[in-house]
């Protein structure tokens, strides 16, 4: 009977040391999550401060994304950024307008626009030639909803509106999504 304890005491061994690897793993996990929410939250304070209308902004942080919700010059917006606040080279930005949206559509950078309609063309080209212009994803009331799910990043809600996407740096700067935001109220009147 000895024998068949001795046997059994081996087994057991590496499964408690994967669980407290697993353990380990998520807390540090936890651990930079907390660190990341407490850098970017600063900077989100400040930018909602000097881009959004008085009293009408809040942030959420969900898993790991820090979301801006307000209203600028009363049109209400969402804003995150992936990536560090203090501005690296690869972070990105998206900035989505609510608003009644017509049509469905999605554009990306590069794309060819000769066969888009002429009422939102201009628009489109001004998009393109912003710096660090990934794409822009335009959603109606009546997209399906795994599309408007898989078009947004995560604390973003799913009503209609568009999307702009950017890369690079400068996402913390209000003066930079300002005119941004113009572009997509531009775009915006030429799709209602």
């Amino acid at each position: 009977m000895r024998r068949n304890q001795e046997e059994v005491k081996p087994k057991k061994a590496p499964m408690i040391f994967f669980v407290l690897a697993l353990l380990f793993l998520t807390c540090v996990i936890a651990f930079s999550i907390r660190i990341q929410y407490r850098r970017s939250i600063r900077e989100y304070k400040r930018l909602a401060e000097s881009l959004c209308d008085p009293g009408s902004w809040s942030i959420t942080f969900l898993i790991r994304m820090v979301v801006l919700k307000g209203k600028v010059d009363g049109l209400p917006i969402r804003y995150s950024v992936l990536g560090s606040p203090q501005g690296e080279p690869y972070t990105t930005s998206y900035l989505l307008l609510l608003c009644p949206v017509m049509r469905n559509f999605r554009m990306y950078a590069g794309s060819d626009l000769s066969e888009v309609d002429d009422t939102i063309k201009a628009e489109l080209e001004m998009l393109q030639q912003i710096e660090g212009f990934r794409g822009v994803v335009l959603s109606p009331a009546a997209s399906p909803f795994l599309g408007k799910l898989l078009s947004r990043p995560l604390g973003f809600s799913y009503e209609p509106g568009i999307l702009l996407w950017k890369l690079g740096g400068g996402a913390f700067k209000a003066e930079s999504i300002r005119a941004d935001l113009a572009h997509l109220t531009a775009l915006r009147g030429r799709t209602v």
